[in-house]
């Protein structure tokens, strides 16, 4: 008899940053560990040391490029006496797939976190590497999780999936490390923030698939109308930072946008905005988003991918076009000239993302889905 179910958590990131890794860091630790033992494998980088200091059991394994890594996933199958493989990204699905097929894992589970088969700004792909993808994922998981009604529909499409291959579980965010009392005032002074400026947010790697040009050009619309008392505050880094800085100089408005890089005190940040900005040109289930409402702050959104799920428009925030910098401005400038409209926003997201996204929630739907697996596949647990 088995008393308790091994996990094979499977990832295919090497750096510590980024969606899927939060996702999967957040079900390895709220998984019943009376009930679950979880074994993460990743590639070697940043996430190895990042998850080991969460506690976790990790073993580095280079996926990419490297044929012989189902081997050395056979040797771990055998060695931990695995029971469940749940793979996430594309190369993880693929390597894990094969590897519990080929070691005759029970239940092989699947998380989609963003639209399958498509490039980073939602344009589909095609090829035999594709098809291979897909002939796998037909046959191989006895469940595929999907993150968003969108990515639902969509690999049921892609697929063709009946009902019962594919579940929906939202994506989900540790809400209660923002739970936080934050002086606003010191905090706003640590970005040279006059504590009565309102601040207009956002969070994010500087990728192109942001769109954060637009927000930008939607930050010169608004000062037009606000001159004074109003700052921009952008948390991230990536490639676009240099482009972006020298878009603002270009306006005339680098002294009203404050480009943060990267920061360890997001959900203290989080706390100090007055609405937060994504003009994402794709999003799958912003955690971003997410965590902005859960700090009471409305949101101003492209309408894209998954955010419809998140964002409740004209209730928790207002849903804009993509590419569209006078759109932006619009929103915002219609939130910054009603407080009760913030406020009323604000409270109402708060109350949404917490029934739908937050970690518990997200873990006892994850728990409730591998329960229900093991009862039909291994059928000798006690």
């Amino acid at each position: 008899m088995v008393s308790r179910i091994n996990i094979l958590q499977i990832i295919s990131s090497k750096d510590a940053i980024g969606g899927a890794q939060e996702h999967t860091r957040i079900l390895c630790a709220g998984l019943d560990k009376n009930k679950y033992r979880v074994i993460v494998v990743t590639r070697p980088g940043s996430i190895v040391p990042y998850y080991k200091e969460q506690g976790f059991e990790v073993i580095p394994v280079e996926l990419r490029h490297n044929p012989g890594s189902i081997l050395k996933l056979l040797g771990i199958i055998k060695r931990y006496k695995i029971h469940i493989i749940h793979t996430h990204n594309m190369l993880a699905d693929r390597r894990g797939c094969v590897a519990g097929w080929l070691g005759g894992v029970p239940i092989v589970v699947t998380t989609i976190h963003t639209l399958m088969n498509t490039d980073r700004f939602g344009e589909e792909k095609r090829g035999t590497s594709i098809w291979q993808y897909n002939f796998l994922l037909k046959h191989v998981p006895k469940k595929i999780i999907a993150l968003s009604k969108e990515v639902k529909h969509h690999t049921q499409k892609e697929l063709n999936l009946g009902e019962d291959r594919i579940s929906l579980i939202y994506n989900a965010s540790d809400l209660s490390k923002l739970n936080l009392s934050v002086n606003k005032q010191e905090k706003k002074r640590e970005f040279g923030i006059d504590e009565n400026c309102c601040v207009v947010g956002t969070v994010g790697r500087l990728v192109e698939l942001k769109g954060y040009p637009y927000l930008i050009k939607a930050a010169s619309l608004i000062l037009q109308k606000f001159p004074k008392k109003l700052k921009f505050l952008i948390v991230g880094d990536g490639y676009m930072s240099d482009e972006l800085k020298i878009l603002a100089k270009g306006l005339g408005i680098t002294d009203k946008i404050i480009f943060a890089g990267q920061r360890k005190d997001v959900p203290e940040i989080l706390h100090i905005f007055d609405i937060f900005v994504s003009t994402s040109y794709y999003e799958g289930l912003p955690r971003s988003i997410i965590e902005a409402q859960a700090c009471r702050v409305p949101v101003v959104a492209t309408n894209v991918g998954g955010t419809p799920e998140v964002v409740i428009n004209n209730e928790t925030g207002i849903l804009v076009p993509p590419k569209d910098e006078k759109a932006i401005a619009n929103a915002v400038i219609d939130l910054l000239v009603d407080k009760t409209k913030v406020k009323r926003m604000g409270n109402a997201g708060r109350e949404w993302v917490q029934k739908q996204f937050d970690a518990p929630v997200f873990i006892k739907r994850t728990e409730d889905l591998f329960e229900d697996l093991i009862r039909k596949h291994i059928p000798d647990v006690t």
